[in-house]
């Protein structure tokens, strides 16, 4: 039941979605549309995170550099590498969801991506920023959308505060063939050649981070690699699992860490920024390959499911009353051994997290 209520869960939202977005000029302020949007988004992500993460049981090890309590009010970029998998948005989201701000988390995403069905249309009514792979135009996309940002209470994102930007620099799912191309792409450019990571794409890092450094208060360098294998698809609907679990590596920069132009209209020359994130990847690499030889302590990261399972059950009951009751009235019995059936995941998640729990408890004595 999870996956056809998850489509069913994504055609709601996205109705209601552009009915807000594209009716409702004369009604709602700019700052309420975008907020109301920002929710409806939200109903999706919660419901797919719980589909993606706390189904298949994923399990997060953290090791960090520089983190403390304020990275939870910080407005914040969230770099990460690309992984050899379809599922490597995930990390994010989930990080996005712990520090409670995945209701106000944005992407850039390639126009042609609101296209796809679910993912794409929920992601084109906020969170997922279309560009068209033009620089010309989409820089100028960029600017625009940042001193909307910069006017605080006064613009657009209003109510959507603390915000973080997600940014993939590499721009492209990693794999032997890609990283073997980066490679040969570093030695005739004379960067550093890595050995676990796609070349970064600086431009559009440099030009986000440059015209939002006045009310950008952390960078989140986020370094992931799954155990024992980056998942595929098989793992997931198959074996309903995805790894046995994800390490993330967090290094965090403050706003005096991150070099700035002090000219904020000269954004002809970002080569600081774009030299930062260069060393940063640098490190990154090397960061990997100490995490590859488990030469990088980490912790549990404890995730509570039960946000993930409060909109999983409210709209399952929504989908089920209104297919199985309303439509095609299958009777009281038959019905409610439907919304059992399709509860049961949500029994199942919290008999592993209860398990879970037991494990940490014995471990700590």
């Amino acid at each position: 039941f999870i996956l056809p209520n998850c489509i069913f869960v994504s055609l709601i939202c996205c109705i209601f979605g552009f009915m807000v977005k594209y009716l409702t000029f004369e009604l709602l302020s700019p700052q309420f549309r975008q907020w109301l949007l920002s929710f409806t988004t939200q109903q999706f992500w919660q419901f797919l995170l719980f589909a993606l993460e706390f189904w298949p049981n994923m399990k997060y090890m953290v090791s960090d550099e520089n983190v403390n309590q304020d990275i939870f009010f910080l407005n914040t970029i969230i770099l990460c590498n690309h992984s050899e998998t379809p599922f490597d948005w995930i990390s994010l989201a989930s990080l996005a969801d712990y520090l409670d701000r995945f209701q106000n988390s944005f992407v850039f995403m390639k126009k042609e991506f609101a296209f796809v069905p679910a993912v794409g249309w929920i992601g084109s009514l906020n969170t997922a920023i279309p560009l068209q792979r033009d620089w010309n135009k989409d820089k100028i996309r960029i600017k625009t959308l940042a001193n909307e940002f910069k006017k605080g209470k006064q613009g657009l994102y209003k109510y959507l505060t603390p915000w973080c930007w997600f940014f993939y620099p590499e721009g492209t799912r990693f794999s032997l063939k890609k990283l073997e191309k980066a490679q040969e792409f570093a030695r005739e450019r004379g960067f550093p050649v890595y050995n676990h990571l796609l070349q970064p794409r600086v431009k559009g890092f440099s030009y986000l981070a440059h015209h939002l450094y006045d009310v950008l208060g952390s960078i989140i360098d986020s370094t992931c690699l799954y155990y024992p294998s980056p998942p595929k698809p098989f793992n997931f609907f198959w074996k309903t699992r995805l790894s046995k679990f994800t390490h993330l590596h967090l290094r965090v920069y403050r706003q005096n860490d991150i070099p700035h132009n002090n000219d904020n209209d000269d954004d002809d020359d970002l080569s600081s920024l774009n030299q930062w994130l260069r060393d940063r990847w640098t490190e990154k690499d090397q960061i990997l390959n100490k995490m590859k030889n488990n030469q990088i302590k980490y912790t549990i990261l404890q995730r509570s499911p039960f946000r993930a399972i409060r909109y999983y059950i409210i709209w399952t009951i929504c989908i089920i009353y209104l297919l199985f009751n309303l439509i095609f009235n299958v009777g009281f019995i038959l019905f409610c051994i439907i919304l059992l059936s399709a509860l049961f995941p949500v029994i199942i998640v919290l008999i592993e997290q209860s398990q879970e729990i037991i494990e940490i408890d014995d471990d700590s004595k």
